[in-house]
C-alpha cells in the first residue's frame, strides 16, 4: 500500500513515488523510513517491503546566515540616511534666505560672521562650514556673509588718482562737489563711506570746491531822519569774502516790517562770484511812508554757509492825526434795521499840513458797519479838523465788531473800535409743532403758548385756523389772548383752542386742522386732529398733513 494508505496498482519495473505528510521549511535533510505491502497477480500471500527516502529542507541551511550578515548592514545604512543630510549650497543666496534653507534641511545655523568680498553682494552668503557633503542632522553650519568692498580713505588725494584707485574696485565714481575747507580740487571723503559698497556699485567721489565766507560791513545801517515820501541819500555797504573758495552772491533781498520803505542801488554784489579776499558793494537809499521808526533788514543768499544779514533802520517825519473816540458802542440793534449815525472827529495835531485818505472799515463784521466820509481828499491845516459819519446795521445775532482806519499821510495810524449787538426774536411754541394737538372730548379746551425766547421784541400778526376738508375749519374755535408784540428773552401769550361739533354727524367725521400762527418772521402751523371717543375714525394723517402743508 502507498504511503496515503489507499491500495494501488504497481506494474512490474515502476519506480515509486513517496512524499512526507508534513513538510520540512528549514533545517538538514532527514531520513524517513517507509513501508509498502502488495500481492502479485494471481498470488496468494502478501508481499512486504520496507524502504527510507531523504526529506530535504526548502529553505537551505545558508540563507539564514547570509541573512544575518546583510541585516546589520541594511539597518545601518538606514540609520545613516535617516539621521543625516545634506549641506546645501547657499553661497550667493541672501543672509534670511540661506538661513531658511539650511534649517529646513535639519540644520542649526550659527551667528553670520562678515568678511570682505568683491564678488557677493553685501548682506549674501560668502561660504558655509562645512561647504557640503553629508553630515549628521542638527549639527551647527557656519555662515560667512559678504561685508563688501572696503573703500580705501581718499581724503586729500587728486580726483585723477582716487578715481583710478576706486574703478580698479569694479566700481563706478561718480563726481561730487561739496563744500568743505579742503582746497579746492582734492578729496574730502566718499559715499558712502568705507566698507559699505559691492563691486558695480556706484560710489560719489565728494571733491571739495572750497568753503567761502560772508561778512557785510557795515553790519548794521542807520539812515538820517526822512521827511516821508522822500528819498534819503545812498549808503554803502560792502561784501567781502574770507574764505577759501570763491563766494556766489545768487540774491539781495528785503524783508522786515518796512522793508518797501528802503530800496538797493547800484548793486554790484547780485549774481556775482567774489574770489578769496575780494569784495563787491551795493548801496541803499531809505523812503519813509510813515512817522516814526523803520527798519527792515538787508539778507544774502550765497554759497556760504552762513550769509549774516545787514540790520537797516530810519526816521520818518510827518505830521500828526488824532481822533476825538478810539472806541464806538451802538449798543442793541435789531437785525434788518439801522442805527442812528455816529460821528467819529479827526484832527491834525502836527505841525505840517495833513494829508487825508479814504477811511475804511475792516474786520470780522466790517460790512455790517457803513461811512460818511467828511474827511478822504481833505488836507487839514495844523489844528484842523473832519468827521466821519459810522451807521450800524447788524446782519446777525450777537457781539459785532470791526475797526475803522482814518488813512493819511502822517505815517501813524489811527484806528477806532466800533462794536455793537445784533438782536433778533425766536419763536418757540409749547407744543413743538410737530407734536400738535389731539382733541378726544369735544368742548375742552387746550393751549397753546407762543414764546419768544429772542433778543428783539417780536411782531405778531394774525392766528387763524386752516381745516381740512375746508368746512371742518368752523369746528375748531383759537381765541389768543396775544398783543401786538412779545418782549424778547421769554415774552410769551396763549391760544386757547377748543373742538366744538356743529352736528352728530361730525363725530363720524375725519376733523383735522392747522392753527397758523403769523408773525414777522413768517408762519407757524400746529396740526389740530380730532378723534371721537365713541366711533374712532381712521385718518389717513399722511395725506391731510401735507394738504395742510401746501395750504396757503
Amino acid at each position: 500500500m502507498p504511503a496515503g494508505g489507499r491500495p494501488a496498482r504497481i506494474v512490474e519495473g515502476a519506480t515509486v513515488q513517496v512524499r512526507p505528510r508534513k513538510p520540512l521549511w528549514l533545517g538538514s535533510p532527514l531520513t524517513r523510513p517507509f513501508a509498502m505491502t502488495g500481492t502479485s497477480e494471481g498470488a496468494v500471500p502478501a508481499v512486504r517491503s520496507q524502504g527510507q527516502f531523504q526529506q530535504i529542507a526548502w529553505i537551505p541551511r545558508w540563507v539564514p546566515r547570509v541573512a544575518m550578515l546583510i541585516i546589520p548592514l541594511l539597518i545601518a545604512l538606514f540609520v545613516y540616511l535617516f539621521l543625516t543630510a545634506n549641506v546645501p549650497a547657499v553661497a550667493g543666496q541672501p543672509s534670511d534666505q540661506a538661513t531658511a534653507l539650511l534649517t529646513k534641511s535639519g540644520f542649526k545655523p550659527l551667528a553670520a560672521v562678515s568678511q570682505p568680498n568683491d564678488t557677493v553682494h553685501i548682506g549674501d552668503v560668502v561660504s558655509t562650514s562645512p561647504s557640503g557633503g553629508r553630515h549628521r542632522k542638527h549639527s551647527p553650519v557656519g555662515v560667512v556673509l559678504s561685508s563688501g568692498i572696503p573703500l580705501p580713505n581718499l581724503a586729500g588725494q587728486d580726483e585723477a588718482a582716487g578715481r583710478a584707485a576706486l574703478e580698479s574696485k569694479g566700481l563706478i565714481v561718480d563726481d561730487q562737489q561739496v563744500t568743505n575747507a579742503a582746497p579746492i580740487g582734492k578729496i574730502v571723503g566718499t559715499a558712502p563711506p568705507n566698507g559699505s559698497v559691492s563691486k558695480g556699485d556706484h560710489v560719489g567721489l565728494l571733491i571739495s570746491s572750497g568753503v567761502p565766507s560772508l561778512a557785510a560791513s557795515p553790519n548794521s545801517v542807520t539812515m538820517p531822519g526822512q521827511a516821508v515820501n522822500s528819498t534819503t541819500a545812498p549808503l554803502a555797504v560792502s561784501i567781502t569774502n574770507g574764505g577759501t573758495g570763491p563766494l556766489t552772491v545768487s540774491s539781495v533781498a528785503l524783508g522786515g516790517p518796512n522793508a518797501g520803505e528802503f530800496a538797493i542801488a547800484n548793486n554790484g554784489c547780485m549774481g556775482a562770484s567774489v574770489a578769496p579776499a575780494s569784495s563787491c558793494a551795493l548801496q541803499i537809499t531809505f523812503t519813509p511812508t510813515a512817522a516814526g521808526a523803520r527798519n527792515a533788514v538787508l539778507t544774502f543768499a550765497s554759497n556760504a554757509p552762513q550769509s549774516p544779514p545787514v540790520t537797516l533802520s530810519g526816521t520818518g517825519l510827518v505830521s500828526d492825526i488824532g481822533v476825538g473816540a478810539t472806541a464806538i458802542n451802538f449798543g442793541d440793534q435789531k437785525v434788518g434795521t439801522q442805527s442812528q449815525a455816529q460821528t467819529i472827529a479827526v484832527s491834525n495835531k502836527g505841525s505840517a499840513p495833513l494829508k487825508m485818505g479814504a477811511a475804511t472799515v475792516i474786520g470780522p463784521n466790517a460790512k455790517e458797519f457803513s461811512l460818511t466820509d467828511g474827511c478822504n481828499n481833505n488836507t487839514l491845516a495844523p489844528g484842523a479838523g473832519c468827521s466821519i459819519g459810522v451807521v450800524f446795521a447788524p446782519a446777525g445775532t450777537g457781539a459785532r465788531s470791526a475797526k475803522l482806519v482814518a488813512a493819511n499821510d502822517s505815517g501813524l495810524s489811527q484806528n477806532v473800535t466800533l462794536s455793537g449787538n445784533g438782536t433778533a426774536p425766536m419763536v418757540v411754541t409749547v407744543p413743538d409743532p410737530a407734536a400738535g394737538l389731539v382733541f378726544t372730548e369735544a368742548s375742552k379746551p387746550q393751549n397753546v403758548q407762543i414764546i419768544n425766547q429772542g433778543t428783539a421784541p417780536l411782531v405778531l400778526g394774525q392766528i387763524t385756523v386752516v381745516g381740512v376738508p375746508q368746512e371742518m375749519t368752523r369746528n375748531f374755535q383759537a381765541v389768543p389772548d396775544c398783543g401786538g408784540q412779545l418782549a424778547p428773552n421769554g415774552g410769551s401769550c396763549k391760544v386757547s383752542v377748543t373742538f366744538i361739533p356743529s352736528g352728530v354727524t361730525d363725530n363720524l367725521k375725519c376733523a383735522v386742522a392747522a392753527l397758523v400762527i403769523s408773525d414777522e418772521l413768517g408762519q407757524q402751523k400746529i396740526p389740530m386732529v380730532w378723534t371721537s371717543p365713541v366711533s374712532p375714525v381712521v385718518c389717513n394723517l399722511t395725506d391731510i398733513l401735507s394738504k395742510l402743508e401746501n395750504n396757503p
